[in-house]
């Protein structure tokens, strides 16, 4: 049993040469490693262990600041795209501001984003699926994705003058309306970005 792990750590441990990937080239180095340290625990060799044991924790916590790093760039591409979109005006700083104060929510099927009749804590910017507008004369227009929602009763400080659910299960981002407005009265080019894209999306509606 012991010279089977020896050889299978030593075999996967030579296999890591033919990896260009860090991560991949990471998850063989710590399996080797755990073959090494699993062999040391069989012949009872408490130095071959210790030896390893850091070598493990070591190649973890490279697979976790490369996953990280894999996490941040996804983000950042993300990012750009939806400032070139929506916010082309601003710039990479600005648009941070602006894109750290909302919140990505994940919504099921008819949940209500606005109340006729009642004042929304929040503007809502759809990012995947869709959402209904029930009209008060019986009327439903569907909003598709990158649609506004409650960004009139923002700019009237009014309630909504309709009712929006979520039409099927939908991904938004979710600005609170005073947060929202604090942000605008510190960085007025953030607030003038935001207009322009109300204006752009009433228009979109309308036509």
């Amino acid at each position: 049993m012991d010279v089977v792990l020896l050889n299978i750590a030593y075999a996967v441990y030579t296999l890591s040469s033919v990896f260009t990937s860090m991560v991949r080239l990471r998850i063989v180095l710590l399996i080797a490693t755990g073959f090494f340290i699993a062999y040391g625990v069989v012949v009872d060799s408490m130095s071959l262990i210790l030896w390893n044991v850091p070598f493990g924790i070591l190649h973890i916590i490279n697979l976790w600041r490369l996953w990280r790093e894999h996490r941040r760039n996804a983000q950042a591409g993300e990012h750009d795209a939806y400032r070139a979109l929506l916010f082309p005006s601003l710039s990479r700083v600005e648009f941070e501001r602006l894109w750290d104060i909302s919140v990505e929510e994940t919504l099921g099927p008819d949940v209500a984003l606005t109340r006729a009749g009642e004042h929304p804590a929040s503007l809502y910017l759809v990012t995947d699926g869709d959402a209904v507008v029930q009209l008060p004369d019986g009327r439903a227009v569907h909003l598709g994705r990158l649609s506004l929602i409650g960004e009139m009763s923002l700019i009237r400080d009014a309630p909504a003058s309709a009712t929006v659910t979520t039409g099927s299960p939908t991904v938004v981002r979710r600005w609170d309306h005073g947060e929202l407005k604090a942000l605008w009265t510190r960085h007025a080019e953030v607030r003038e970005a935001f207009l322009l894209l109300i204006g752009k999306d009433l228009i979109t509606k309308l036509d």
